[in-house]
């Protein structure tokens, strides 16, 4: 196993951290969603840590689920793995992410029982596609795909093939995105998006110059589909949604574009989990103040957007 990736591989090949087969969240109807792997952005209230990272893909380790076999303390080129008492000991550190540890740990790092799982996979287009075609057809009357991340426009190069076999499947299609992504590969995939989802932040976690870039894109990506397939997507955590004048900010910004669609996102409470699989700090957030959510609802739907927050069924 190799987890080293490069964005510039062969156009057949896609890596996604996981998938979710039955969505009510991400896009109109029940949807498949897929996240790929890769984001130019370290926003700090990311729930994905582990979906950030570009040139490599990082090794989780579940400690709790840890049989104390020892596979992979023999396979670990570096002997980074040690076995203590029956506690292992993983030397994170001086870890390459090789993959090799995972690999001996399990033969399917999908099971969800493996201690040592990559993140990630890489895989041909045409696997793939062979192994989210069935639920796609499924979903296809009321639902369908959704690609999101990471930043999936960071694989820009190969989703055109994939949206076109949805197409051709008469599979709806939609597509989230931090905005903060290549030009070229906006402009390719514009018109074989069915459903954008666009995430605005309206904060000062950015700098100018990502700030600029990301409302550049969303004027492009207006002017090529039109706003009513677009709708914007802010997330209920604090950084955001928490400070003065966030709603007066992003009001200004749906004004200015034509956008009448908003969704907020409560804040995913498994945040710690995949922080604590990569051996980082979780941010630790506190509940969020009573009512935000329903103020902001509220806020917009009377200056005549269509707000809703976002829950699962």
């Amino acid at each position: 196993m190799n987890s080293q990736l490069s964005m510039d591989d062969a156009f057949s090949q896609i890596t996604y951290n996981s998938i979710s087969w039955g969505s009510t969240v991400d896009g109109p109807g029940l949807r498949l969603v897929l996240y790929l792997q890769g984001c130019l952005l370290n926003c700090p209230w990311c729930h994905s840590p582990h979906s950030i990272p570009i040139k490599y893909i990082p090794i989780l380790f579940f400690p709790d689920l840890c049989q104390t076999l020892g596979q992979c303390v023999d396979a670990c080129p570096r002997k980074l793995h040690t076995l203590e008492e029956k506690k292992h000991h993983y030397n994170r550190a001086e870890c390459l992410s090789c993959g090799a540890c995972a690999e001996a740990c399990s033969d399917n790092r999908e099971s969800n029982i493996a201690a040592l799982r990559t993140a990630a996979v890489q895989i041909e287009l045409s696997e793939l596609w062979k192994k989210i075609k069935p639920q796609l057809m499924l979903l296809r009357s009321n639902g369908g795909l959704t690609i999101s991340g990471g930043e999936p426009l960071l694989q820009g190069n190969v989703l055109p093939e994939l949206l076109d076999l949805c197409k051709n499947e008469n599979i709806n299609t939609a597509l989230e995105t931090s905005g903060f992504i290549p030009d070229m590969h906006l402009s390719l995939l514009a018109q074989r998006v069915d459903t954008w989802l666009f995430g605005l932040r309206p904060n000062s976690c950015y700098s100018n110059q990502v700030s600029e870039r990301i409302l550049s894109n969303l004027g492009q990506l207006v002017k090529s589909v039109g706003a009513g397939r677009i709708i914007i997507r802010i997330p209920l955590v604090p950084e955001v949604v928490e400070h003065v004048g966030w709603k007066t900010k992003l009001c200004s910004i749906l004004k200015r574009y034509g956008l009448q669609r908003i969704e907020f996102l409560p804040l995913n409470p498994n945040t710690d989990f995949y922080y604590l699989a990569m051996g980082k700090d979780a941010p630790g957030y506190g509940p969020m103040k009573a009512g935000i959510a329903e103020d902001a609802v509220q806020y917009f739907s009377s200056r005549g957007f269509s707000a809703r927050l976002v829950t699962e069924a």
